[in-house]
């Protein structure tokens, strides 16, 4: 077993993660300035 290869597993596991944490709080912000633009109305 290589602990470099698992290293650059762990390395892209972490950018994915981090991009899709970094899309899910645009997409709550993107909500939330709607909810707030429309007077907080459903």
């Amino acid at each position: 077993m290589s602990d470099d290869g698992g290293y650059r597993d762990r390395v892209r596991g972490g950018r994915w993660a981090a991009v899709a944490v970094t899309l899910g709080a645009v997409a709550w912000i993107a909500c939330v300035a709607v909810v707030v633009a429309r007077g907080w109305g459903a």
